[in-house]
């Protein structure tokens, strides 16, 4: 009986780990695939990494080893890695263009290859006194 009640209880945590790491996976890849910013694109990426550690947790402690736990540290020395390299990327994507909008990464390409654009870039004129404006302005 105690056994059964313990099975149950493993069971039903391992089901709701499993269930809120793919809403958190869900909801990373709506907003990777509905946004245009850079930030907000790297961001949900980042949400999805942490969906999958929630998942690999879950499965780790329902089969009682450590092999998920571990895995789940070296994820999040590869999500410091890719911040690290997004903000120098983001960085380099606004130096050269101005605003933070996904189609811009068009213009970081190799020069044989044809452009292609999904959408027109909106045309805006930048503030000059933005605080990104006025960084990039100081490291020149």
């Amino acid at each position: 009986m105690v056994i059964a009640v313990l099975f149950a209880s493993t069971l039903a945590l391992l089901q709701n780990g499993l269930l809120a790491g793919s809403i958190i996976f869900c909801l990373g890849l709506i907003g990777a695939l509905s946004r245009r910013n850079l930030i907000v694109i790297i961001l949900s990426v980042g949400v999805m990494i942490q969906g999958i550690a929630v998942n690999l947790v879950s499965w780790s402690r329902y089969h009682g080893d450590a092999g998920g736990s571990i895995l789940v540290a070296l994820i999040f020395v590869t999500a410091i890695c890719k911040a690290i390299l997004a903000s120098v990327l983001i960085k380099q994507a606004f130096v050269r263009s101005g605003n933070l909008d996904s189609a811009n990464w068009q213009t970081i390409r190799e020069a044989t290859i044809n452009r292609t654009v999904d959408h027109e870039i909106p045309l805006r004129e930048i503030s000059e006194d933005t605080f990104l404006s006025k960084l990039i302005r100081r490291q020149r």
